[in-house]
Formats: C-alpha cells, structure tokens, sequence
C-alpha cells in the first residue's frame, strides 16, 4: 500500500546518506554484537548496555549518554507538515548517518524526574531549555523494572504525536543466511487513554519512491503486546533480496488526544535486531580480502597467445557464493598501455568439462581524461550482480601490446571481498606470417605451446638446426626448450619463437 509514502516528510525520503548502516562491529555501550565463525556472519543489536542508568541528586544529573554506531534514528515532529523534528538537546539520536546518544534510564517517570531536575537546576540559564520534559527524548530503557541488565530503544514523544523510527542495515555484497528480525512492543502505554497504530516502510538499496517494497499500515498497534518481526516474512519475499541497503521505516501519527504539556502518547521500544549472513569468497587464487596476489610478480606466470600481434592474458577466477556485482578495475591513472578488456567476447565460464567456452555478459567502462587534473579515470569490467547467489568460475581475457621483456600490471578484483593481482606474462611472439589460419602458437615459463596442429610439428633453434618432428598431442601439452629464439613448422605456416 504505496499510498503512506505521501506521509512521509521529504527529510525521512532522503535520509538514506552515504555510511548510514549499523557499523557491523560490536559494541558495549550501545549493545551491539558482531561475529565471525569460519565465514558465517552474525549481527545482533540487543541495547544491552554496560553504562550506569542516568541519575539525579538535589544539586547534579547525570546523564548516561549511549553512543550508537548509527544505523538508527527517530524523529519527533510537533504536527502532521512540519520538516522540523523537535528533540530534547541530551537526549538526541535523530541522524542514523551520526553517532546518536540516546540516553540510559530506569523508566518514564525517571526520564521525566531527571528532565523536570535538570530544568530547575539551569533555571536560570538558557541550558534551562535544554531538556525541557514536554520535548522527546530517545532512551534506552529497562525493560523490566529494576533489571539493569535488559535494555530496548525508544523513544519519549513527549507531547508530540508524529513518531518516526528508521533503521538501516547494509548487507551490500552478502548472501543473507536468515531473515533480518527484531522485536517490537509497547513499554509505556502513556497517559492518553488512547492508543497509535504505527506504519512499516521498507526500502532497499535507497530510500525512494521507486525503491519502496511495500508498506503494511497498521503494522502494530500500541498495547498488543510483544510482536516478533520476521522482515522478509511480513513482506512476502525472499530474504536474499536483503543483499544491499535495507532500510526499515516504522511510523505513527500518534493518538488523536491534544498536545499537552503534562500528556505523552504511548512509548514502544525496539529490540533485538538480528541477521546472519554468508559472505563470498576467492577458491581460485586462493586469497583474502586486501591481499596483493602475485605481488611484484612474484613468478606467477599468467598464458597467453598471441594472433595477428595481439597479445590475449587468460586471467582465471573462481570464487562462492556471489552475489554483489564482479569488477574487475585497471588500476592506473592514465591510459592502460598493456591490459585492456575486450568490448565482447572477453569473459567465459567453465562448461563443466574443463573449458571455457560459455560467454558471460559483461560491461566495460572505459578510461575518460579529466582535463583539469590531465589523468584518466580508471577502466572497468563489470559482471552483474546474480539473482541469487553463484558459485563463479570463470576466464577473463585482457589484450596487450607484445613486448620483448615480461611485465607485470596491477588490476583489481572485487565480488564483495577485494584483492589486487599483478598479472605477469612472460615471452614474446614475433610472426611471420601475419596469422595462422587456426594454429595457436605461444610460450609460457620455458615451453612452447601449440593448439590446434592435426599435423606433426618440427622445431628448429635460431641456426636452423631441427631439433626433432613432434606429434599434435604432445605439442598441444607444450614444448619445453631453453630461452631463445626458436622456429616452428607448421602445416599452415612457420613462426618465430622468442622465449624468456
């Protein structure tokens, strides 16, 4: 029901900012867990803090201030139109791109006696305005009463009505192995009488009129009690959708009683946000998040062959449970003078006997000069993201220029976990014949290797000396010679052979 999006404000429809999401880490403060086991993911928001609650003397208060680690915000508004949330100043958490604090106490009636304490201490001040008790104040509260050791998030309007709560989750390049949960319930039925039907929006990948997955109104209604959300289960989809920016919007217009200094509407308090995820990984190279495979060229020769003095590296990758787009960057400023991706045809998968010949869509994006600065932005292959997640094994072939001398170029692979590759090739090709009809020739550490000869092969050193007949079999698994310049007879043709 797409409708309730014209109650939202325009600060609530672009509040999705860039670092928004609950940091993934754990933290005692605000109650947070986060774990790692064996590639298995865990996040749990409990708001189970370790600071002392909030408390007040004849002469001081003491504020119990809990730093988020954002992802969480609520915004109290004091009428249907207004875009300017109204908030008590030691009491904020309204910017889930911030660091919120919202503040540890035992109860409502202790919030109030501490506000009401820090008034008639700063009377005379203008600090007296500061925490005024009639202004909204984000908490986390006891759950129980006397139970220092459970606390849940919420929000004291105040005298205000219009409540929003929004909460965001990034699970950009993960494969969720759960569905995201939380619980929600009425911890102060306050002192109306009445009671407010909250709204659930749900957004992903940003907050948008077009990114909307449905909104459920009158998702909860104060007083009935603890509801336990299963995200993906109240939306009616698949919680593998949850692979990008999940952002959780529950709203209220409050109760229809008047706004009155010494009235607050119902509190409901939010607990025990949970996901559990997969995250991909490299099986081939074998590597971890910031490694630099190959680093310096290390002697890790990648194949090549060579046609019509075109020089194609076969890079291959194999990688689990994908589900974030496969870039691959040519990581320089300028022009890349050696690798460079194929337009089409550069990318194909493993048919499931050994070769790569099933194509692989793909886009490049190619270098463009900034003018100002004289540099050239990077160039890019680009795999799409999957509907869900795969398991990839593919061949990425890149062009170069055939050189002399081996070299080695930096690119970067990233399918949700980044690395660096220095990409070494070695030998050079130089032929006489612009191009074999169907014989590829080319050399790779010390051996020269010959695909698609039906006929015997004969080898000869730089003097022209033979150095013996070959059959198409054993010239298709590669020659091993000394480095030099070597010839190859062909049915089609005779090359040159130069190999480092």
């Amino acid at each position: 029901m797409r409708k309730q999006l014209l109650f939202l404000t325009g600060a609530l429809l672009l509040a999705g900012t860039a670092s928004a999401q609950f940091r993934l880490q754990s933290n005692e403060v605000i109650g947070q867990t986060y774990k790692d086991t064996l590639g298995t993911y865990s996040f749990l928001a409990h708001f189970n803090t370790t600071k002392n609650v909030s408390t007040y003397t004849e002469t001081t208060v003491n504020f119990a201030k809990c730093q988020t680690q954002k992802g969480l915000q609520v915004k109290v508004y004091p009428d249907e139109t207004s875009t300017a949330a109204v908030v008590a100043s030691d009491f904020k958490c309204d910017n889930y791109g911030n660091n919120g604090n919202p503040t540890y106490v035992a109860s409502t009636d202790s919030l109030i006696n501490i506000m009401k304490k820090h008034m008639a201490l700063n009377a005379t001040t203008a600090d007296s305005a500061r925490n005024q008790y009639w202004k909204p104040a984000a908490c986390l509260f006891d759950v129980v009463k006397g139970d220092t050791t459970n606390q849940a998030f919420g929000c004291y309007p105040g005298q205000y009505k219009r409540v929003e709560y929004g909460f965001q989750i990034n699970l950009t390049g993960f494969a969720p192995t759960t569905d995201l949960s939380f619980t929600m319930d009425t911890y102060d039925a306050g002192n109306t009488g009445l009671t407010a039907s909250y709204d659930l929006i749900v957004f992903l990948g940003s907050v948008s009129a077009a990114n909307v997955v449905d909104t459920l109104e009158n998702f909860y209604v104060t007083g009935s009690g603890k509801k336990v959300v299963k995200l993906a289960k109240e939306l009616g989809i698949d919680s593998a959708r949850f692979n990008t920016k999940v952002y959780i919007h529950i709203v209220t217009k409050g109760t229809n009683s008047p706004q009155s200094r010494d009235t607050y509407d119902p509190i409901v308090i939010f607990d025990d946000f949970s996901v559990e995820w997969g995250a991909p990984s490299w099986v081939a190279p074998a590597v971890t998040s910031g490694i630099i495979y190959n680093q310096g060229g290390a002697g890790t020769y990648s194949p090549y062959t060579i046609k019509e003095n075109v020089g194609y590296v076969q890079v291959y990758l194999k990688d689990k449970d994908r589900v974030a787009p496969l870039t691959i960057i040519n990581d320089v400023e300028f022009p890349p003078s050696k690798y460079q991706f194929l337009d089409s045809a550069g990318v194909f998968a493993n048919d499931g006997a050994g070769n790569y010949t099933v194509p692989v869509t793909y886009t490049v994006t190619r270098s463009v000069l900034n003018s100002e600065t004289g540099n050239y932005s990077d160039s890019y292959l680009t795999i799409p993201a999957p509907a869900s997640k795969v398991d990839d094994d593919i061949m990425v072939l890149m062009t170069f220029n055939p050189k002399a001398s081996e070299f080695t170029e930096r690119i970067e692979v990233n399918n949700g976990v980044r690395f660096w590759w220095d990409v070494q090739t070695k030998g050079y090709v130089g032929l006489d014949k612009t191009t074999l009809a169907t014989i590829k020739v080319y050399s790779s550490n010390s051996t020269i290797v010959l695909e698609g000869a039906t006929q015997p092969v004969t080898l000869y050193n730089s003097l022209g000396q033979s150095m013996g007949s070959f059959q198409p079999d054993q010239a298709t698994s590669g020659l091993v010679v000394k480095p030099g310049l070597w010839l190859v007879k062909t049915q089609e043709g005779t090359v040159k052979v130069m190999v480092r």
